[in-house]
Order: C-alpha cells, then sequence, then structure tokens
C-alpha cells in the first residue's frame, strides 16, 4: 500500500493537477487500491480536490 500511496503523491506532485482517470494511466495499480491511498493522502492533507481535480498542497 506504500508503494502505491508513494507513486500517487510522485505523481501528483510532478504534474500539479490531475483528473483520477488520468492518474489511472500513469500508476501500474488497480483503481481501488489507487482511491484508497488518494484518500490517505487527502486525510493526511498532503492532497487537495477541487471538483474532478486533484492538486498537490505545498508547503
Amino acid at each position: 500500500m506504500e508503494d502505491v500511496k508513494h507513486s500517487v503523491e510522485k505523481i501528483i506532485k510532478d504534474r500539479e493537477w490531475i483528473t483520477f482517470n488520468d492518474l489511472l494511466k500513469y500508476v501500474p495499480y488497480p483503481a481501488p487500491e489507487v482511491y484508497s491511498a488518494l484518500s490517505q493522502l487527502i486525510k493526511e492533507k498532503k492532497v487537495g480536490r477541487r471538483g474532478r481535480y486533484f492538486y498537490y498542497i505545498k508547503g
């Protein structure tokens, strides 16, 4: 699970803004695992969401 979370965080950090469908194209993991990792990153306040876009919170 940490591998998925690290991959998702790195991609969002590099891209700045990304949709969930675009994120799935870059990560070689199944959608439920990516969604769980994304949810954890949001709870940790590392990733935010605006509409259908996810973005990395700097700071």
